[in-house]
């Protein structure tokens, strides 16, 4: 039996992704300014050999497990937070970005409103 992954799952892992593609770019811009050539190269690869490969099986097994999906359906994986909208799927992916964003700056201000009352004792 295999178990069924909603469109929804789908978007939210699509988002999950597209945000570590985004960060990951980030962090590597920011790791080359620190790193020798040769390790920073290393980490340019692994965006090329999991990430990309990881996000295009993402993408196939949505069309299986959806195969009436629209064309605007390929941006569910695909796209860049901080790129304009191509079309409501994008956008509505973009807003689950968002979404697990300020989850997670909730959980880190939480965590850092914990360290800061246990100083103070």
């Amino acid at each position: 039996m295999t178990k069924h992954r909603t469109l929804e799952d789908y978007k939210r892992a699509g988002a999950y992704l597209r945000l570590l593609n985004s960060v990951f770019v980030d962090t590597f811009s920011n790791v080359c300014r620190v790193f020798p050539l040769k390790e920073t190269g290393r980490l340019a690869s692994i965006d090329k050999n999991v990430l990309v490969k990881f996000r295009c099986s993402a993408e196939e097994r949505m069309w299986h497990d959806h195969p009436g999906l629209t064309p605007e359906h390929r941006h569910v994986f695909f796209g860049s937070p901080d790129v304009p909208p191509r079309d409501d799927v994008d956008l509505e992916v973009q807003g689950i970005i968002i979404d697990i964003m300020e989850e997670m700056l909730n959980k880190a201000k939480a965590a850092r409103e914990l360290a800061l009352t246990r100083r103070q004792g």
